[in-house]
This record gives structure tokens, sequence and C-alpha cells, in this order.
């Protein structure tokens, strides 16, 4: 699958939106968020003579370091280095989503996975929602979002798994198993014929001490 980079973080001003007006644009304000360094060079941000950039998440970094790590990333890999919430709004996602949902129409999952679920935590809504599993893209399922920046919390099973699971556990066991399991089982009757031993020996013991008591 081809994924476009946006033009905004195509390393250049030109294009649909430029690094400067993503960082004028609507954004979740941190307090004393340049007090720190930046995430890709850990140089300072506050002091550096290099320009600062905000994602809409509010995280800061160098502006050359988020157009280095954007532009050789994947568009559908444009997140933010420390949260990992997407790097453009939903509302400009609409190309990239789109590729997405064709290439997962096109790549069904094997026919041993298909009826799975799973439990996935969405990075850009905070959400947990369940969603049919797959190796790549996971679907957040909350109203109003639909993003694909999700990462799978839990893989939950299905009747064609425990079926198959059965299949397994009903095969025939490997002579070596049989073997090992024939073992155990003649080791586990020695201990029961010792431990009776054991028994018949104390109790003759006893009876002995009583009859010299008598």
């Amino acid at each position: 699958m081809q994924l476009r980079q946006p033009a905004s973080w195509r390393g250049t001003h030109h294009g649909r939106a430029s690094a400067g007006e993503v960082s004028r644009s609507s954004h979740a304000c941190r307090p004393n968020i340049t007090a720190g360094d930046c995430p890709i060079c850990l140089g300072d941000l506050f002091s550096g003579r290099e320009g600062a950039t905000f994602l809409r998440c509010g995280h800061a970094l160098h502006l050359n370091c988020a157009r280095d790590l954007f532009r050789s990333s994947r568009a559908d890999q444009l997140v933010c280095p420390l949260c990992k919430k997407s790097v453009e709004e939903a509302d400009d996602q609409g190309e990239l989503r789109a590729l997405i949902a064709a290439h997962i129409d096109a790549h069904p999952m094997p026919a041993e996975f298909r009826g799975m679920r799973a439990r996935i935590l969405c990075n850009d809504c905070l959400a947990h929602t369940h969603t049919h599993f797959r190796f790549d893209y996971n679907k957040c399922q909350a109203e109003g979002c639909g993003s694909y920046n999700t990462d799978v919390i839990e893989r939950i099973g299905t009747e064609a798994a425990a079926g198959a699971e059965a299949d397994r556990e009903a095969e025939p066991e490997a002579p070596h198993a049989a073997a090992a399991a024939a073992d155990d089982e003649e080791e586990d009757e020695d201990m029961d014929d010792e431990e009776d031993e054991d028994d018949e020996e104390d109790e003759e013991d006893e009876a002995g001490g009583d009859e010299a008591q008598q």
C-alpha cells in the first residue's frame, strides 16, 4: 500500500499547510512546555537557537527535528513521539483512512483469525473499544472517531480459535511424548508402592510395641 505523506510535513512551506501553520493551528496548550527538551535531539527548547513547533497535542519539538522525523515517516506513522497522537486533525485524514480501508478490504485476515476480536486503545480519542482483530490496522469504534492510530490491548478468542485448540489437544501424542508420559506414570506407581511399604512397616512396629508392653 502506497501511503503519501501529507503536505504539512514534507519539509516545505508549500501544499495544504506548512509546519509553521500547523504550529498556529488549534492545539492543546501545555504550560511551560518549552521548558523541557526536544524529544528528538534532546536539545533545550527554550534557550536553543533552533525554532520550536507545537503539535496539535500540545507537545513541542524543534522544527527541523519535526521535519526530519515526519519526512522519513509513512503517512500512517505521523504521530507525536511522546503521546502517539496523530499529527493531523481527523478532518485531514480522509485520504489516508480511505487508503487504509481499501488495503483492509484487499487483504483479509487468514481464516483462523477472521472471527477474532480485540480490545484496543485509541491514541487519538483515548477510548477503549472492541473491533475485529487485524495484524496491521485496527479501527477505533468510538462514536465520531474512526482512527486507525490504535494499540491492541487484548486479543479475544473465538469459537474457531477454541475449536483449533481442541483439535491440537486431540492430536495423537508424539512417540517421545508418549514414552515420557509412560515413564512419569511408572515413577508415580513406584512412589505409591514405597509409601505403602512404609505404612506397613509403621503398622508392624506399632504392633510389636503393643505386644512388648503386654
